[in-house]
């Protein structure tokens, strides 16, 4: 058995800072992600070569609300949240090595959802 797990993240934005005391700052931003997954899984029974495929590629985009807490003028800790509104479509079949007659056909699949950033990432920021 061998899997192959593949994935692309990109995400850019803008964002609004504004300082809410002397340490902590808040951010309120707008971003645009692409994501592409692929993911396939090949299993030898002994018979045949099972190879099942499935690939993934949406965009989106949606609000970002982030907070910073400056230790001093060039550091800071910082999370992030955010909600982002995604579509695309996403791809899947099943391909047999010695008995192709039982391929199936390629289901193609298009959805939109709603994907949740939550805030459980620390990020240590330097400031130039």
């Amino acid at each position: 058995n061998a899997d192959l797990d593949q994935s692309l993240y990109v995400r850019g934005g803008l964002d609004y800072r504004a300082f809410v005391s002397k340490r902590m700052s808040l951010a309120f931003g707008l971003d645009a992600l692409w994501q592409y997954k692929e993911k396939e899984t090949i299993t030898d029974s002994g018979f045949d070569v099972l190879r099942k495929v499935n690939q993934s590629e949406f965009f989106g985009v949606g609000p970002t609300i982030s907070l910073q807490f400056w230790i001093n003028k060039r550091f800071a800790l910082s999370t992030e949240t955010g909600v982002y509104w995604m579509r695309g479509k996403s791809e899947e079949g099943r391909f047999f090595k010695n008995f192709p007659e039982l391929n199936d056909d390629i289901v193609e699949i298009e959805s939109t959802e709603i994907q949740k950033l939550l805030p459980t990432s620390l990020f240590l920021i330097y400031r130039f």
